[in-house]
């Protein structure tokens, strides 16, 4: 088991993935693009809802945070 964990590991870090035939994710997060996109509460939001993954290598694809109890700006001094 620690011979092919240990392979797994080296192939990782030398770059040497196959990459997803469902995303394309190849493991390197430097070729990934993010994109921040903000929006109010009170708007639509323009994206996903929640964070969903590939259904093929389980990566995330789309990546949602939020933040709740912020106050209203008015409140904010």
């Amino acid at each position: 088991m620690a011979g092919s964990l240990d392979r797994r590991v080296s192939r990782l870090e030398n770059g040497r993935v196959k990459p997803c035939e469902g995303c394309g994710f190849d493991g390197d997060w430097h070729n990934v693009d993010i994109v921040l996109e903000w929006y109010d509460t009170e708007g639509e939001c323009p994206g996903p809802e929640k964070t969903t993954y590939c259904e093929t290598c389980g990566e995330p694809t789309a990546i949602v945070v939020t933040w709740d109890g912020i106050p209203p700006d008015e409140d904010i001094a």
